[in-house]
């Protein structure tokens, strides 16, 4: 047990962490500041701007954060919200997928 290490984080699990802390967003330079500030060795990859990029491109493809593009800060990441993710997906639907049905009044005799 002595020499037990502890598993470090992944890359997209630390930017999810990152993104939980700042509400307001934060573009891929951001959060590679925050990375650095937390002790997480970003310095292991060869390009770590651009891992950042790949890593919350992905975690927003899995739903877990939110991309926009604004005129201020370019391209920024924010933290989706499991409750308003829950919303968001209750209210759109993909191409291909049948209309959600209309709720049914509930008929007490």
């Amino acid at each position: 047990m002595k020499d037990a290490r502890r598993k470090t984080q992944s890359l997209g699990d630390a930017i999810l962490a990152v993104l939980v802390r700042n509400k307001e967003g934060l573009n891929a330079g951001q959060i590679r500041e925050q990375l650095e500030q937390s002790g997480f060795d970003i310095e292991e990859y060869s390009q770590p701007l651009g891992a950042v990029m790949t890593a919350a491109q992905r975690l927003v493809e899995a739903d877990k954060i939110t991309r926009k593009t604004t005129d201020e800060n370019g391209v920024v990441f924010s933290y989706l919200d499991p409750i308003h993710a829950l919303g968001r997906d209750a209210m759109t639907r993909k191409p291909g997928q049948a209309p959600i049905p209309p709720a049914r009044k509930r008929l007490d005799f």
